[in-house]
């Protein structure tokens, strides 16, 4: 069992949250001169940075209308930084570009000054959003020529701050080298809350360094660290820091094998952290001063402890805190020879450990496929029975017919008496057959009851027309099922301003794709009503993973390999923009007055297993305009045979038909692609699933 360590890497070089109160500094934006108005709002600015988008995006533009009016350098570069920070997190990488972009005419890019340096370093945080570690670095090192020219302390610690971070995600040594630099630099510029989080920060890699190299030295420079940053913690009443610090020094003791000072730490942080109310953080101090009764056999706080860190841990849905509960009450109850109770948290154990499978949702569907399966089964004997008799019949006849050729003129009594026995057999035959025909078609009826049954479910869950216009008031949804449930869906909802809907292909069609269709919607509840998660690039690779994990996909051939196409779409109502990530299915979007159809193609691979295959989804944001019109949709109507020659409807002719229908509303729209739709597929038998979404902006 490992002690869980509170890490708080910092890459940011917006400083930390103002200690004044929010009405004085409303008092100095509404009364004070124009600097003074600037210093408040990017004051007010930390403030909102964490918690309140809204008031922070509005202060954000105050500050930078000010600045800019009063042409105020300072105001004007941190107000960039601080929008493009915000956009970065609402919109993605390629628009926070675009606003930084917007600072660079008003500040010196030849000489060395403050605002290039700050121009650099919020290049290294959108490029370390990115996932691109090279440009990170550059513009770091870009930042920390700038700021040593100037001897600008502060700036130089932020820098070196970056750099650790970079360098200590990729498990480079010379993270140590650069967070001590910017440690000195820190004290050097009295920046006091940054003192606290590199201390904190070397505190916990020296501490995560002790434990995979068992070297003394690494937990005196833990402790060294750890203490100071408790120390400064206090002068500066920062009760989340010093939680931390106390935190990570228990774990230090705990390390060392010193449990009762480890539990002297671990219950300071305890206290303070109920007085903060942050559960997650309350749960682990909880779980590791359960480990530390344990390793002192006092079981019963042991037990005590591990509980209550698991019923915080439960409440808020933390599943390695569980995970780490579990195992600790496995060893505990083994310690104690309790076989039963040690069996029980071994098994709740290793079914977090397996990936956390939701066995009840899975348990009803698996429940619904047995049934179709047995169902099946029993038609298929009952039918081979049928054949199998009426074989023996024909036998039986043969038989007979063999044995009067053979036996010649025989009394004629005896002829008749076996023609009437015949006669019998044959009444009885049928009347079995008939008896078993009927059997069969009750199992046909039964089969057919359970599929509408499965139809009604998913109707349920699918939204209505009236449910999408009222989040969509100019849109449509043509969704026409191959059989009687669809292995396609649709789904949309709404987070705050953020509208989410998508249009998936699910693998296999009928009753198979309607269970692919109900654990896909049900893990999109999940992910975004109850995770609140809105990247769409995001979305589907959570999605892929909780696939992959329900139906036991790993990285073998031989593995289930089903799986959903996706086009998924975020729309930004605030921004206007509309972002979009896809699994083998396209966005298209027609311009208002265009007559060109754009496609924004999708990545190459499924929602599911492929090949091992587990890089990233890609997200793209597009801006968009009043009357632009936007298609999602699966491959059925292009797959559909028909037409004079008997040949697929494909993409090119439903392009054509979008772009002939440009002026139609979205309703005629629909009324006109289902009957285009069934004039070409006449008389043959529908291919597959279809499902197409047009949105007017």
């Amino acid at each position: 069992m490992r002690y869980f360590l509170n890490i708080l890497f910092v890459f940011s070089f917006f400083g930390h949250m103002a200690q004044s109160k929010k009405d004085s500094l409303e008092n100095i934006i509404q009364t004070g001169k124009d600097s003074a108005k600037i210093n408040a709002l990017f004051a007010l600015s930390n403030i909102y940075y964490k918690n309140d988008t809204v008031n922070n995006r509005i202060t954000i533009n105050k500050m930078l209308e000010l600045s800019v009016k009063s042409k105020n350098v300072f105001g004007i570069s941190q107000a960039f930084s601080k929008k493009a920070q915000l956009i970065l997190k609402l919109q993605g990488s390629e628009a926070a570009y675009a606003c930084l972009k917007g600072m660079l005419p008003y500040i010196d890019t030849i000489k060395p000054n403050i605002y290039l340096g700050t121009y650099y370093l919020t290049l290294s945080n959108i490029y370390l959003a990115d996932g691109n570690a090279d440009l990170v670095m550059k513009n770091s090192i870009n930042a920390l020529k700038v700021y040593e020219k100037l001897n600008d302390y502060l700036g130089i610690a932020r820098a070196y701050h970056g750099l650790s971070a970079l360098t200590t995600e990729r498990g480079s040594n010379k993270s140590f080298e650069y967070g001590l630099k910017a440690l000195e630099n820190y004290i050097l510029a009295k920046d006091v809350n940054g003192e606290i989080s590199m201390q904190m920060n070397l505190g916990v890699s020296y501490l995560k360094r002790a434990f995979s190299t068992n070297n003394e030295k690494d937990g005196e420079n833990a402790f060294k660290h750890l203490s100071k940053s408790a120390e400064k913690a206090i002068q500066t009443n920062d009760d989340v820091n010093l939680a931390a610090s106390y935190s990570n020094l228990g774990a230090l003791f705990g390390f060392k094998k010193e449990y009762k000072k480890s539990l002297d730490y671990c219950r300071k942080a305890l206290v303070i952290r109920k007085k903060l109310g942050n559960k997650i953080s309350i749960a682990s101090t909880l779980t590791n001063i359960g480990h530390n009764y344990s390793e002192l056999n006092q079981k019963d706080s042991a037990v005590y402890y591990t509980l209550e860190a698991l019923k915080y841990a439960d409440e808020i849905g933390a599943p390695y805190i569980q995970m780490g509960c579990y195992e600790q009450l496995y060893l505990i109850y083994q310690q104690s020879k309790e076989a039963d109770l040690a069996l029980k948290y071994h098994k709740l154990f290793k079914t977090v450990s397996d990936e956390l499978q939701n066995q009840e949702r899975m348990k009803s569907l698996q429940e619904i496929e047995t049934k179709f399966e047995t169902e099946q089964k029993d038609k298929e004997i009952i039918v081979l029975n049928q054949l199998q008799k009426a074989k023996d019949t024909e036998i039986s006849h043969q038989k007979i017919i063999n044995y009067l050729i053979a036996s010649g003129l025989i009394v004629v009594i005896l002829f008749s008496a076996f023609l009437g026995k015949i006669f019998i057999d044959k009444k009885k035959a049928h009347k079995l057959l008939k008896a078993q025909n009927e059997l069969i078609n009750e199992k046909n009826r039964n089969i057919t009851d359970s599929i509408n049954y499965a139809k009604i479910i998913q109707s349920a869950v699918l939204p209505n027309d009236n449910e999408f216009l009222e989040h969509f008031k100019n849109g449509f949804i043509l969704f026409k099922p191959k059989d009687i449930v669809s292995g396609d869906f649709y789904w949309f909802t709404q987070n705050n301003s953020k509208k989410i809907i998508t249009v998936a292909d699910c693998t296999g069609h009928g009753v198979p794709g309607a269970f692919m269709s109900m654990i896909g919607i049900s893990f999109l509840n999940e992910i975004v009503n109850e995770n609140e998660i809105t990247n769409p690039a995001e979305i589907l690779g959570l999605l892929r993973y909780k696939i992959k994990t329900a139906l036991k996909q790993k990285d073998s051939e031989k593995q289930a390999q089903d799986g959903m196409d996706m086009a998924l779409l975020t729309f930004d109502e605030h921004f206007n923009t509309v972002e979009f990530a896809g699994a083998n299915n396209p966005l298209w979007i027609l311009k208002k007055g265009e007559n060109m159809i754009t496609e924004f193609k999708p990545d190459k691979k499924p929602v599911g297993y492929y090949h091992g295959e587990t890089l990233p989804f890609t997200k793209t944001q597009i801006p968009l305009q009043k009357g632009d019109a936007l298609y999602i949709f699966t491959d059925g109507i292009a797959d559909q045979f028909g037409g004079p020659k008997g040949k697929k409807f494909k993409y090119k002719q439903l392009k054509q038909i979008l772009i002939d229908l440009k002026d139609a509303s979205m309703q005629e729209q629909k009324t006109a692609i289902e009957n285009y739709f069934q004039q070409w597929k006449g008389d043959i038998e529908q291919t597959d699933d279809i499902c197409i979404i047009g949105l007017k902006v």
